[in-house]
């Protein structure tokens, strides 16, 4: 086994010790024992033990304990939790490697891990994307090699280099170089978990319930109903790679609604005011031409959520990054303002003749939807839109449209309780575990590109696929948007094994269309991104 040498970990504690708080520990640790990764207002089931021996085994120099079971805790991270953590719970914008070292300080390794194998850990283990590491720390690799040994070091040796005996019983190290009695572990009383029942700031940034919620009510469920992590959500963005499930996200949230309370649109570059909201159209009638308003889908979805207001009414707005947000939305943008008591549009517009008479046909002229001529959002009607991170923008959205709404990060999931964990890629004989391929990938995605936008999702395929099905849904993807402009550098992976050759041979998408080679190329560059093969 290989563990983190004794001076390693002393250097480590010297920088974690001057940039972070004894309550960050205790959140890192809420995150370590947590199933999933994080997210905002969503009930996780905290795994006491879990949690009380990574505190344990982190600041506890002498005499640990160890915990076999404690309160069945529950925590929710609020709204933007990572920028709270930053602001009261670290100082300054601490480098990661020495946060992870600490971390990992009592591991035992198989092989010696470098910086970049070190973080993919962390993010995995504790549970946290790597966008929300970014804004916590900043991610320098640059430490030069990360010195290891083959024994573990002795914690008593540790405990006599940062200024401590173990005569006088003080053996759990706080971050403040100080030291205390108290067992790190200990929930009731330890210097790492305890404070964060009591602190205002903790508050903003999450909430710790001494009992499982879910054996009471998840009173967080809902996407709309999370007040207690910040004001509620009426207008939510869900982002991420393609295929990473932000449309299933949406159809989760509101799988129980029904339909005529549903209202679905998709953005693209022809998506103007006039189809999003409505305009006059000629029809036939009689053999005469006449003309009528033609109501389109943000109409429809605000008719319905006036004349409904007990029920809670859906806009849908797919690709919303795909349309030119302000001519689509217009002066609507700014019924997007929230007041947060009522949930109504805080500045009402007028509306253009032509919308208002028809709402006042429809609704009524002295009707709140347009008494005065006036447009303003209802508190029920809830809009959320979906956007891929990897297509280009045809027209960006400013930062006055982009303040108006709340943004959630979908992140792609590996994990085997997802039915893309099923999905099997068939070359001739040889079968290959999608979310195995997956993984590799989009770490060579991130790699070429820097850049998580041009990762592919879990669910990019939605169902298992022979060669033709790869190569044209998934090694065009690859091809286009990754490879084709790194053609003959060392950053295209589009390579094939060859023996003896590390760096592998080049090929081009082209070259999987001659029908003698497709399945050798196939397995060739599986074979060079080192995937193993899926057996039953």
């Amino acid at each position: 086994m290989k563990y983190f040498s004794l001076n390693e970990v002393k250097r480590a504690y010297t920088r974690v010790s001057t940039a972070t708080k004894d309550k960050f520990w205790g959140i890192l640790g809420i995150l370590y024992s947590i199933d999933n990764m994080v997210e905002p207002c969503k009930t996780y089931n905290i795994n006491t033990p879990k949690l009380s021996t990574f505190l344990e085994g982190t600041f506890r120099l002498k005499d640990k304990k160890t915990y076999d079971g404690g309160s069945d805790y529950s925590v929710v991270f609020a709204n933007n939790w990572e920028d709270t953590t930053a602001t009261y719970f670290l100082i300054g914008k601490p480098d990661i490697m020495p946060v992870i070292i600490w971390a990992y300080r009592n591991t035992g390794f198989i092989k010696e891990l470098d910086a970049g194998e070190l973080f993919e850990k962390f993010v995995n283990d504790f549970h946290i994307s790597r966008e929300n590491i970014e804004k916590l720390f900043t991610l320098k690799f640059d430490v030069g090699s990360i010195e290891y040994s083959d024994v573990a070091y002795d914690d008593e040796d540790l405990l006599k280099e940062l200024g401590g005996t173990s005569d006088n019983g003080a053996v759990t190290l706080k971050m403040n170089k100080q030291f205390v009695v108290a067992n790190a572990g200990d929930l009731s009383r330890g210097p790492f978990f305890q404070p964060l029942y009591a602190s205002l700031n903790t508050l903003e940034c999450l909430i710790i319930f001494p009992f499982n919620t879910g054996d009471y009510y998840d009173i967080f469920k809902s996407a709309k109903s999370n007040s207690v992590c910040g004001t509620e959500v009426r207008q939510m963005i869900y982002y991420g790679s393609p295929g990473s499930g932000k449309s299933r996200k949406v159809k989760d949230n509101i799988q129980d609604v029904a339909s005529e309370f549903k209202f679905r649109t998709t953005f693209h570059p022809d998506t103007d005011y006039a189809s999003f909201v409505g305009c006059y159209k000629p029809s036939m009638k009689d053999g005469n031409i006449e003309y009528n308003y033609s109501a389109q889908v943000f109409t429809n979805a605000y008719v319905q959520a006036w004349k409904n207001p007990d029920k809670d009414v859906y806009l849908i707005i797919e690709e919303i990054n795909r349309g030119n947000c302000a001519q689509i939305f217009g002066d609507l943008f700014q019924l997007l303002d929230r007041d947060k008591a009522t949930g109504i549009s805080e500045y009402p517009i007028k509306a253009d003749k032509d919308l208002a008479d028809y709402l006042k046909d429809v609704l009524g002229a002295d009707h709140g939807g347009i008494k005065d001529g006036e447009l303003r959002l209802p508190s029920n009607l809830i809009i959320y839109a979906t956007m891929n991170t990897s297509d280009q923008s045809l027209f960006p959205m400013d930062s006055a449209f982009k303040r108006r709404w709340d943004w959630e990060y979908v992140p792609i999931e590996y994990g085997a309780d997802k039915e893309s964990y099923t999905y099997i890629i068939t070359i001739g004989d040889k079968k290959y575990r999608w979310v195995d391929f997956l993984k590799v990938v989009n770490e060579k995605i991130y790699n070429t590109t820097r850049s998580e936008d041009k990762q592919m999702g879990n669910f990019f395929i939605k169902k298992s696929v022979d060669a033709q099905e790869f190569i044209n849904k998934v090694m065009f993807y690859l091809w286009n948007e990754v490879c084709k402009e790194e053609s003959g550098t060392s950053r295209n992976f589009f390579r094939v094994a060859v023996e003896g050759n590390k760096e592998g041979k080049e090929f081009k998408f082209v070259d999987l269309f001659d029908k003698a080679k497709t399945n050798d190329l196939l397995i060739g560059f599986i074979n060079h991104l080192e995937i193993g093969e899926y057996t039953e």
